[in-house]
């Protein structure tokens, strides 16, 4: 099966990298040789201090009343003691004009960067794009490796990329655990096939391939799988776990790859009697949890009643059941934890390791809320039934257990007919809705006449609501009839 590219994570992965605070909108990313060469200046250094800054707007646009618009905008100005130069500055200090855009980078003092910073001729000011390579230290070692062997780096063909472990820390949400030394590399193009193994760093490179397309393909070690692939330079979003690329004469390109603990958790979700459930949701949650920091490792269960969590990052955690979910009609089991419990504090504590796979971790529900079914036909005032449409059941607002979700929706079959659990002793009314238009009902005087008289051109129309009281007799009610005010009409096929 073809996997999507996962732009979500990518993209706050992207985020902690550049510590920008919205995504970019870049059109691709661009190798450390084309950083290089689109950039004014590039060097290391520490940031010393920051502070507030205004930027006026370089077009000077005028108002309506011919004055100069005040187009500023709010950002800061960051101070930062240049450590080594690789090129366009001395050592010394230099001082960024950051705008607060949302894409470009906002720096803290303290913070040691990799900064490909451009001169802007006409506010004659240093700035760091959100789309340059510029980075934190601990992420930048694909680029302090190629800058390193300048010129001669910028005299060759280049592939290379980082290798790194992220997991989803209950503590610190995606972030970096490690870069991944030792990883086998496979890049082939058409004609000639090149290994490497990545560094220390988690850093593997080609010097010299001959220009084409290449596809990037990496062996995770053992406990690890590949999380995605983030392809740079002359490139094609990846498919899968593998990274497509094209290499021009002296130019470089690449890939990073994403890798994360290949651990699973699976087992099944069981009712009291020992059924399985399915379409009820598992989630993972941290034995100690810290708040503010967001952790979400969870599956729905398969008709047999099976769940997987995968992905998980060593450490101690709970198994949680109906987590986010309050007890329904269609979900009818309360917050429940492995292996079988209520409490949370007498839930079992579930210890897993790199590369571990648990089997039979299986949750029997203690207990299940009882439930009636309301049966019976919606219909157009001619008898005619209405196939397809919703029904639904809106509990009272006094009903007992507020935390409880009573209400209830369905679909009616091709004759109408409609069957709904609800939570026994649920009160509150039971109607159908559909929604009328002209495109729906093209040849129908009489929906023509009730969009008319609303002066819309669709209305939902509803049947008058039928009461339902239960006793706690726990029985089906069946025999409902629910009836539109107004005549079958033909549908647009």
């Amino acid at each position: 099966m073809k996997k999507i590219f996962p732009v979500l994570i990518v993209t706050t992965l992207l985020t902690a990298v550049q510590t920008a605070r919205a995504a970019c909108d870049c059109a691709n990313r661009l190798s450390p040789g084309e950083a290089y060469s689109h950039a004014t200046a590039v060097f290391t250094g520490v940031v010393k201090r920051v502070e507030t800054d205004t930027l006026k707007d370089q077009a000077g646009q005028k108002d309506q009343a011919g004055q100069i618009a005040d187009n500023s905008i709010a950002g800061q100005l960051a101070y930062v003691q240049v450590e080594k130069s690789y090129k366009g500055v001395k050592e010394g200090e230099i001082v960024l004009h950051q705008p607060d855009d949302g894409c470009t980078p906002q720096f803290r003092a303290g913070q040691r960067w990799l900064f490909y910073a451009n001169y802007q001729q006409g506010s004659e000011t240093w700035v760091v794009s959100g789309c340059s390579r510029s980075r934190a230290i601990d992420f930048a070692a694909d680029d302090l490796l190629y800058l390193g062997r300048l010129p001669q780096s910028a005299s060759q063909t280049r592939i290379s990329g980082v290798v790194s472990q992220y997991e989803q820390n209950p503590q610190q949400g995606f972030s970096l655990v490690k870069n991944v030394a030792g990883t086998k590399v496979r890049i082939a193009g058409q004609d000639k096939t090149y290994e490497a193994t990545t560094d220390k760093n988690g850093v593997y490179e080609v010097y010299g391939p001959v220009p084409g397309r290449y596809t990037i393909q990496v062996d995770p070690p053992s406990g690890f799988r590949i999380r995605f692939p983030i392809p740079f330079g002359p490139a094609i979003l990846p498919e899968g776990e593998t990274a497509r690329v094209d290499l021009m004469p002296n130019s470089s390109t690449g890939a990073d790859f994403v890798v994360s603990s290949d651990s699973t958790i699976t087992g099944r979700v069981l009712d009291p009697a020992g059924a399985p459930i399915p379409n009820i949701c598992v989630d993972l949650v941290p034995s100690i949890v810290t708040p503010g920091h967001p952790f979400r490792i969870d599956d729905c269960t398969k008709p047999d009643g099976r769940y997987e969590l995968k992905q998980v990052p060593p450490g101690d955690y709970i198994i949680v059941v109906n987590r986010s979910k309050k007890p329904s009609a269609s979900e009818p089991y309360p917050h429940s934890f492995y292996p079988g419990v209520q409490a949370r504090n007498k839930a079992t504590v579930v210890t897993i390791s790199q590369g571990a796979k648990l089997e039979g971790y299986d949750i029997r529900i203690p207990r299940k809320l009882p439930t009636i079914v309301l049966q019976g036909v919606l219909s157009y005032s001619d008898g005619k039934p209405v196939a397809q449409e919703q029904v639904s059941f809106k509990a009272d607002p006094d009903n007992p257990n507020p935390g409880w979700d009573r209400d209830a929706i369905t679909l009616t079959d091709d004759q109408g007919r409609f069957s709904l659990p609800i939570i026994q002793g649920s009160t509150g009314t039971l109607a159908g809705a559909t929604y009328l238009s002209e495109s729906k009902f093209p040849d129908c005087p009489e929906i023509k006449k009730l969009l008319d008289a609303k002066h819309q051109a669709s209305v939902e129309a509803q049947t008058e609501r039928v009461r339902i009281d239960q006793s706690t007799a726990g029985l089906d009610i069946r025999n409902i009839k629910l009836v539109f005010g107004f005549a079958a009409c033909e549908k647009k096929q």
